[in-house]
C-alpha cells in the first residue's frame, strides 16, 4: 500500500469519514514490503513521530505516514507520541495516539449486553476515567448496531468526526476508542454516519452529567466517591415487608416545582430542604 496513492480503497474511505474499521488502517502496521505509522490528522499543517522524524503526508488528504526502519521500529515505544501544527493558528499539541491501544471492553461484558442480560451497562458503555498500560485518559463506549462509523467528538478534537473513528467491536454493535489525556470535565458526544449515509451528532444515553441548557454537550464525570450516611436506613429496609405494606408516592418535576427568588433552578439540597417537608405534611 503506497502513501501517493490516494485513490487506494481504504484510505479514501478514511479520509472521507466512512471506513468502517479505523484500527485497520490508523496506528503501527506492517505489510509485506515495510513497517509504517499512519495518522489522520485533519487541520495539520505538520505532524512528527516524535523522536523519530516528520510524518509526510498522502497528497491530496489529511492523512499522514512514516516509513519505519528496524532501528526506529526497535525504539518505538508502544505508545508513541504525535506532535502537530494547526493550520493557520501555529499553534503546536502533543498527544499519545489513541490508534496504539488494544481493546479494552471486556468480552463478558459484549456476552452478557448481547444477550440482554447485563444489568450493570453504564459501568462499561459511556465514558469513564480510566488507566491503560499506566496511561490516563477516558474510555468512550456507545452501542450503534447499524452504524457505518462512529466517532467520538469535543472540544479536545474540535468537534471534528474525522480526528477519532472509534473501533467497532463486532457484532455486538458496540464502539469503543480509548483517548489519552482526557480528564474530568471534558465535553463530548458522539458523532455517528447511519446506515444510508445520514450524520448524526448524538448526546451519550449514558452520559452521567450534561451542560446547562441551550447546552446540550456531555460531561466526563469520574465515579462518585460519597459517603453515604444511611446505615440506619438500609439496615431497617431489610426488614420492611413492603410487597406488604401500604407505600405512598409522590412525583415531582424539580424545575417547576419551586425555584428561588429570582427565578433560578434549586440545587438538590436546596429542593430537599423545602420538599420533604411538604411531602411529609401532605
Amino acid at each position: 500500500m503506497k502513501a501517493e496513492n490516494i485513490l487506494d480503497d481504504y484510505l479514501v474511505p478514511l479520509q472521507q469519514g466512512t471506513c468502517h474499521d479505523p484500527f485497520a488502517m490508523l496506528g503501527r502496521h506492517k505489510d509485506a514490503d515495510r513497517e509504517f505509522v499512519r495518522a489522520l490528522m485533519p487541520h495539520a499543517e505538520h505532524v512528527e513521530l516524535v523522536g523519530v522524524g516528520e510524518m509526510q503526508r498522502v497528497p491530496g488528504s489529511d492523512i499522514f505516514e512514516f516509513t519505519l526502519n528496524q532501528q526506529q521500529s526497535a525504539n518505538l515505544p508502544l505508545h508513541y507520541e504525535l506532535e502537530w501544527e494547526e493550520k493557520g493558528y501555529g499553534t503546536r499539541h502533543r498527544s499519545i495516539s489513541p490508534y496504539s491501544f488494544m481493546p479494552f471492553t471486556a468480552d463478558e461484558d459484549l456476552f452478557y449486553f448481547g444477550q440482554g442480560n447485563h444489568h450493570h451497562a453504564y459501568r462499561f458503555l459511556g465514558a469513564h476515567p480510566r488507566q491503560l498500560d499506566g496511561i490516563d485518559g477516558v474510555g468512550f463506549a456507545v452501542w450503534a448496531p447499524a452504524a457505518q462509523r462512529v466517532s467520538v467528538v469535543g472540544d479536545f478534537n474540535g468537534w471534528n468526526g474525522l480526528r477519532h473513528p472509534m473501533r467497532s467491536m463486532g457484532g455486538s454493535g458496540v464502539w469503543e476508542i480509548f483517548v489519552p489525556n482526557l480528564c474530568e470535565g471534558d465535553l463530548y458526544k458522539f458523532e455517528i454516519l447511519g446506515p444510508h449515509g445520514q450524520l448524526t451528532l448524538k448526546a451519550d444515553p449514558y452520559a452521567r452529567q450534561m451542560t446547562l441548557r441551550p447546552d446540550t454537550a456531555c460531561r466526563v464525570v469520574g465515579w462518585c466517591n460519597y459517603d453515604w450516611q444511611d446505615d440506619v436506613w438500609m439496615t431497617r429496609r431489610e426488614q420492611w415487608d413492603w410487597l406488604h405494606e401500604p407505600m405512598s408516592t409522590y412525583e415531582v418535576h424539580p424545575g417547576s416545582w419551586q425555584r428561588t427568588e429570582d427565578g433560578s433552578f434549586l440545587s438538590y439540597r436546596e429542593l430537599a430542604d423545602r420538599l420533604v417537608p411538604y411531602v411529609k405534611d401532605l
